[in-house]
């Protein structure tokens, strides 16, 4: 009796150290899970634009990427029809560092902190803003018709809503505010609710 009793406590000895092993593996996956979904919850909300409630909010459109093609043939529509301003113009002088992509929806200018911008057109303003992650200090302004541009990461906005704005008119000054990776001036061109690419609204000198 009692060299068949040894053995079955060996044996559940044996199952009762891999019950708990496999507890333990358990126990802390799920400890894992719930840390990998915690910081994902908090990079989501602090990815979300965070707006200082002494500037003025506008709902920007809803994201949609349109193809160069779209854009060159809106674009030469545009002009015929003269929807677009009559003189159109970079924010700043300097090299183009990104693109516009399906991830980028505009494009960057490289540009020292301090340098003072100029609007794409003359129009009016219709917000400015800030962001603790995204663009950081930005301004929107309104050209009519449906076309739109915003400047981000400004160090300093020199306008403010309901101001209107002419070719020579410095609405603010180049910087590293948001997320950014150097001063530089973010400009997006939004056309009929879509971002499109700022290039094919832009000289081409």
């Amino acid at each position: 009796m009692v060299t068949s009793f040894l053995p079955n406590c060996q044996s559940i000895a044996v199952q009762t150290r891999r019950k708990i092993r496999r507890f333990k593996c358990t126990f802390w996956g799920f400890r894992a899970i719930r840390v990998y979904l915690t910081f994902g919850l908090l990079f989501v909300l602090l990815s979300a634009r965070i707006h200082d409630p002494l500037l003025v909010e506008l709902p920007f459109p809803t994201y949609a990427v349109i193809s160069p093609a779209q854009a060159e043939a809106g674009l030469k529509a545009n002009v015929a029809a003269g929807v677009l301003p009559t003189d159109i113009q970079f924010p700043v002088t300097g090299n183009l560092t990104t693109r516009f992509s399906a991830f980028h929806p505009g494009i960057d200018i490289l540009a020292s902190t301090g340098t003072s911008i100029y609007p794409y057109g003359s129009g009016k303003v219709v917000a400015t803003r800030f962001e603790d992650i995204g663009l950081g200090r930005s301004i929107v302004i309104d050209h009519g018709e449906g076309l739109l541009s915003e400047y981000g990461h400004l160090s300093v906005i020199m306008v403010k809503p309901g101001d209107n704005v002419g070719m020579d008119t410095v609405i603010g000054e180049v910087g590293s505010t948001g997320r950014s990776t150097g001063s530089h001036v973010h400009l997006e061109i939004t056309d009929q609710g879509k971002r499109v690419d700022p290039l094919r609204y832009l000289p081409n000198e």
